[in-house]
């Protein structure tokens, strides 16, 4: 997996991406991810919902949680998305009170796939 991230107050913002060998494996991979990422903070998902990202389908999860020992809740903001071999994971994972106004959705849509 490729992976680019960055942090910013408590606040990670990352994508990962994969090249699968073929377009069998999408549905798993994505699901895989997803459920990877909630466990990963012991979450629970809030918000869940189908979107449109160019011209394919995405998934994107809004889940509260906590990791490790920290009683501090984290929030997890993440989109899955596949275009021809390609799987991307977008994700904003930190304190939920460090999350600026708009940081989520302005993080998630500045994503495009090529």
């Amino acid at each position: 997996m490729l992976m680019t991230a960055a942090e910013v107050d408590g606040v990670n913002f990352a994508v990962g991406s994969i090249q699968l060998p073929d377009k069998t494996k999408t549905e798993a991979v994505l699901n895989a991810m997803q459920f990877a990422m909630i466990k990963n903070i012991q979450g629970q998902v809030r918000e869940k919902k189908i979107i449109k990202m160019e011209d394919v389908t995405a998934t994107q999860i809004i889940a509260q949680g906590r990791a490790g020992n920290t009683a501090q809740p984290l929030l997890l903001a993440a989109r899955f998305v596949s275009k021809d071999l390609w799987v991307h994971q977008v994700i904003a994972l930190g304190p939920e009170k460090n999350f600026p106004p708009n940081a989520i959705e302005t993080f998630l849509t500045s994503f495009k796939l090529n």
